[in-house]
């Protein structure tokens, strides 16, 4: 019970309509990614079999493959559009709630919850900000970032630049270029399929943290007073003897809100 109340990381609930959305959408992109992953090793094998000489030249198996890359590159991109753009649409709309309940957590302003993706350079930067704000002003500043998030925004960046790099190799007339191409491009689609399967966690953590933050905002005091003992709400995990909220702390999410004026300090009982 003292390290559930001590820890107090945030609980996870159903996430909201939008979030869904969402989801569904990383999930697309997710299966788009692999499907671009296998084409790209494919097309790199036929090659490396030309090369190699195990494989006879055919101009409608040389076809065949650059139809099936072309075909993976266009409905990925397409997916991807429309997963940014839900994406972005639910990001923005929860960090606006969140920067209305607690604007002193954020380094910047709601807006460029939108406009930071759309700005050279900042954009390597700036969104993951937002998102690291997001999650203190909705789980408190006490609750570390999870290791998800970092692992997501890594990922993604390592995940678009190969694919770019990659994708630009492919445009040689060189047999050997065109096969590191797409072998490159094919991992960097793999690193981005990774990317979004985070992404989902994510969405997940921070839409669930997000819609508990009101019940947040009337948190116990964070030092006990003479004479007073800590009483928890019902529902709340039953403290230690002695024990009281160290500074920053904040009640796990997961736990049912606190009555209407509840009183969270009592005085002690006389031995």
């Amino acid at each position: 019970m003292s390290t559930a109340l001590e820890q107090a990381p945030p609980g996870v609930r159903r996430p909201s309509g939008l979030a869904y959305v969402v989801i569904i959408a990383l999930a697309l992109t997710v299966v788009m990614s692999i499907w671009s992953l296998v084409v790209r090793f494919d097309r790199a094998s036929y090659v490396s079999g030309l090369l190699d000489r195990t494989i006879t030249f055919s101009r409608e198996a040389a076809e065949h493959q650059d139809n099936r890359v072309h075909s993976a590159v266009i409905a990925t991109l397409l997916t991807e559009l429309v997963t940014a753009g839900v994406f972005i649409g639910w990001f923005a709309t929860l960090v606006r709630r969140l920067h209305a309940l607690r604007p002193g957590e954020f380094r910047h302003r709601a807006g460029w919850a939108i406009g930071a993706w759309f700005v050279p350079i900042l954009n390597l930067i700036r969104p993951k900000q937002i998102a690291d704000d997001a999650w203190h002003a909705a789980a408190g500043r006490a609750v570390r970032v999870p290791g998800a998030f970092h692992l997501w925004w890594a990922l993604y960046l390592i995940g678009n630049a190969t694919t770019y790099i990659g994708s630009r190799l492919t445009d040689s007339d060189d047999p050997d270029m065109l096969m590191t191409g797409d072998r490159l491009a094919g991992a960097g689609h793999g690193i981005s399929a990774l990317a979004a399967i985070l992404a989902i966690v994510v969405v997940v953590r921070l839409d669930a943290a997000a819609r508990n933050a009101p019940a947040l905002a009337a948190q116990p005091a964070q030092v006990a007073p003479p004479g007073l003992a800590f009483n928890p709400p019902p529902g709340w995990p039953v403290p230690p003897a002695g024990w009281g909220p160290p500074p920053g702390w904040q009640p796990d999410p997961a736990w049912p809100p606190a009555p209407p004026g509840w009183q969270f300090w009592v005085p002690v009982a006389p031995d």
